[in-house]
C-alpha cells in the first residue's frame, strides 16, 4: 500500500515514498536520535533501526517531529514506528516488540553550585523547574508537574538544548531528563563540569520498537516486530550492539 501523507499544522506535506517505505520519527533525543542533522552522528537507536529494518523487507524514512506532534501522528498511523517504554495505556495505539533496544533512566539535574538534594517528589516544591514540552517522564513525576501547571516556577521549553541552557544560566534550579541525553549534550557543549546529576531515580525503564496499530504501511505488524526482535538479539549476542553502544559513550 502507498502511504506518505502526513499532516503538519493542518497542511498536508507529501513525503517521497514507495510501497515498502515506513515512516519513523527521527526524534530530538541524543544520543539515540539527532533529528537527522547532518553535523551530528546517526544516533544509537537510529543506527540499530537502520541495520534491522531492511531485514523486514521495508525501507525506513526518518522524519523529525516534536514530541506532541509525533504522538498525534503515531496514534493516527501517519507515523508507523517509534521507540517507547512500556505503559499499559499505550497499548491502545501501539504494538510492542519484546527485545529491548536500550534502557534509559530519568534523573534530576542541577547546577554544580546547588546545595540541595532531592530524595522525594515533594523536595521539588518551591524550586524553579525546567520542563521539556511534551515529555511525560514517569506517571508520578508528570502528575506532580501537572499540579504545578499554574506555578510560575515551571519553565517549559521546546528542546533539550534549551532545557540545559536554562540550568547553565541558573534560570531554573532543576530539570528532569534522561541521563544519557543530558550527559551527551553537556559533554558536547563542554559544560559537563557545570552540572550535577542527583541520585533520585524518577524512572528507569527498557525501551522497545513499537508499531502504530493504525499503520497502513506495515501489513503484518507482529511479524515485523518479531524480525526486529531477532535482529536486535543477534546484534547483542554477536557483540556488534556493544561496539555501536560504546561509540556513543553509553555504558
Amino acid at each position: 500500500m502507498y502511504k506518505c501523507l502526513i499532516s503538519v499544522l493542518f497542511l498536508l506535506s507529501t513525503l517521497p515514498c514507495s510501497a515498502n517505505t515506513i515512516s519513523i520519527n527521527d526524534a530530538d533525543w541524543p544520543p539515540y536520535f539527532f533529528k537527522g542533522e547532518s553535523y551530528q552522528p546517526i544516533g544509537f537507536a537510529k543506527e540499530i533501526l537502520s541495520i534491522c529494518i531492511p531485514k523486514t523487507g521495508y525501507e525506513a524514512k526518518f522524519n523529525y517531529f516534536p514530541i506532541k506532534r509525533m504522538r498525534y501522528f503515531i496514534e493516527k498511523g501517519d507515523l508507523d514506528v517509534h521507540i517507547y517504554s512500556y505503559k499499559p495505556s499505550r497499548e491502545e495505539f501501539l504494538i510492542y516488540a519484546k527485545e529491548p533496544i536500550f534502557k534509559s533512566s530519568y534523573r534530576p539535574f542541577v547546577h554544580r553550585k546547588t546545595p540541595f538534594t532531592i530524595q522525594q517528589l515533594r523536595d521539588f516544591d518551591g524550586l524553579r523547574i525546567g520542563h521539556l514540552q511534551g515529555l511525560k517522564y514517569s506517571e508520578s513525576y508528570y502528575n506532580y508537574l501537572n499540579t504545578q501547571s499554574n506555578n510560575k516556577n515551571v519553565r517549559t521549553v521546546p528542546s533539550n538544548v534549551a532545557l540545559l541552557s536554562l540550568l547553565l544560566d541558573q534560570k531554573v534550579d532543576v530539570f528532569v531528563n534522561t541521563v544519557d541525553t543530558v550527559m551527551w549534550l553537556a559533554t558536547t557543549l563542554g559544560e559537563r563540569h557545570q552540572i550535577k546529576m542527583l541520585d533520585y531515580d524518577i524512572q528507569t525503564k527498557d525501551y522497545f520498537v513499537t508499531v502504530s496499530k493504525k499503520s497502513a504501511a506495515i501489513s503484518n505488524k507482529r511479524q515485523f516486530l518479531n524480525i526486529m526482535d531477532s535482529c536486535i538479539a543477534e546484534l547483542k549476542s554477536s557483540g556488534r550492539y556493544l561496539v555501536i553502544k560504546k561509540g556513543y559513550g553509553l555504558e
